[in-house]
């Protein structure tokens, strides 16, 4: 599992109201981080037959007192081949079944009988090659990692702001 730690300056020392302020903030700016990793999982996930993959991510902030987490992970029925779409898979005989929505949708097979066969051709192929990752978690994780920070930042500064602290003009 990959991750990225912040540590808020000054958040230990901060007390009342100016503490609630900043506590609220690092839950906002984790928030629209989440929000924020979901819309660039989106873009690098590919869209299979039914979209569940590409739909199938949320974001959920956990808070134990002054430490938060925001986590992207998998929903059903995305977290059953998630990984395997990330990493790819070494040679294996997929079912049939899973793969016949795969090609009617992709290839525009609609027969039945006809996409039973091609799915059988394409696990066939998977058999011998196994699949490509398409690492949209790893390449979602380096992109948010450079956005965060600022994001972060941002929600802090406006939440320590409406509470009336910051700078005096």
């Amino acid at each position: 599992m990959a991750e990225f730690t912040f540590k808020i300056t000054g958040l230990a020392e901060a007390t009342g109201e100016l503490r609630a302020a900043m506590l609220f903030g690092c839950a906002r700016g984790l928030q629209q981080i989440g929000e924020r990793g979901k819309e660039i999982f989106q873009q690098h996930a590919p869209v299979g037959a039914t979209g569940a993959l590409k739909q199938g991510i949320v974001a959920e902030l956990h808070q134990d007192v002054d430490v938060m987490h925001e986590i992207l992970t998998e929903t059903q029925p995305a977290d059953a081949y998630a990984a395997y779409v990330e990493r790819g898979t070494r040679p294996h005989f997929p079912p049939i079944n899973a793969l016949v929505p795969w090609v009617k949708k992709k290839l525009g097979v609609q027969n039945d009988k006809e996409a039973r066969s091609v799915a059988f051709m394409v696990a066939h192929v998977i058999s011998l090659r196994g699949t490509e990752g398409a690492y949209m978690f790893d390449q979602t994780l380096q992109q948010l990692g450079s956005e965060a920070p600022a994001i972060l930042e941002a929600e802090v500064a406006k939440a320590t702001a409406t509470a009336g602290f910051g700078r005096k003009a």
